[in-house]
C-alpha cells in the first residue's frame, strides 16, 4: 500500500515547539518571520506549480539552522577582527557584552617587521660608511 506524503498546503502557522532545538521559538521576530520564510522557501522550490513534499516544520528547521549558521559566521568574524586588539590581555578579562574599540598597536608591531625586510623601518640598526674616491687612481 502506498504511503501518503504530505504536500505543502501553501501557508503555515508557526507555534512554539515547531523547531528541533527551540533556540528562537520564543523570539517574537523569529515567530513573525518563520511563516514568511517558509512561504519564501516553498516558492523558491517551485510552489504552487510544483507540489512541495515538505511540511512547515521542515522549513522552520532550515530557518533555525540558517540563523544559527549566520550567527556563528558573524561571531567568528568578530573574533578575528578583535584578536589583535585583545592579544596580551589578561586571561581573566571578561569582554562579554562589551563593545571593543580596536587599536592599531599590534598592527603597527607587525608592520614594523615588514619595514625591516623592506629596509624602511623596524628595530634593526643600520650602519653606514663612506669612501673617498679619487679619479684615475687605483690602490
Amino acid at each position: 500500500m502506498a504511503q501518503s506524503i504530505p504536500i505543502w498546503p501553501g501557508s503555515s502557522s508557526f507555534t512554539t515547539g515547531s523547531t528541533p532545538f527551540g533556540f528562537y521559538d520564543t523570539d517574537s521576530q523569529f515567530q513573525t518571520d518563520a511563516d514568511k520564510v517558509a512561504k519564501f522557501c516553498a516558492q523558491r522550490l517551485g510552489y504552487p506549480l510544483t507540489d512541495i513534499e515538505l511540511q512547515d516544520i521542515n522549513l522552520y528547521t532550515a530557518f533555525e539552522e540558517a540563523i544559527t549558521t549566520y550567527g556563528n559566521e558573524l561571531y567568528a568574524f568578530k573574533i578575528r577582527e578583535n584578536l589583535l586588539s585583545l592579544e596580551g590581555s589578561p586571561t581573566s578579562s571578561n569582554f562579554n557584552h562589551e563593545l571593543l574599540q580596536p587599536t592599531l598597536g599590534s598592527v603597527i608591531r607587525i608592520a614594523e617587521q615588514y619595514g625591516v625586510e623592506a629596509g624602511v623601518g623596524g628595530n634593526v640598526t643600520y650602519y653606514t660608511g663612506s669612501l673617498v674616491l679619487t679619479g684615475s687612481k687605483q690602490d
